[in-house]
C-alpha cells in the first residue's frame, strides 16, 4: 500500500487495520442484506387437516 512520506510505522499500522476494518464492515453489510433479502418473499399458507373430519 502507498504511504505518505514522514508518516510514523505506527501511524501505517493504525491506518491499515482502519481500512482494513473498514472493507470488514462493508462485507459483513453485505453479507446482511443478503440474508434479509430472502425472508422478504412470503411463504403460500398451506392449509392443514380439519379436526374431527
Amino acid at each position: 500500500m502507498n504511504h505518505y512520506e514522514g508518516i510514523t510505522p505506527d501511524q501505517r499500522w493504525r491506518n491499515d487495520l482502519l481500512n482494513e476494518m473498514r472493507q470488514i464492515r462493508q462485507l459483513l453489510e453485505r453479507n446482511a442484506q443478503a440474508v434479509e433479502q430472502p425472508e422478504e418473499k412470503s411463504e403460500p399458507k398451506r392449509r392443514g387437516r380439519r379436526k374431527g373430519a
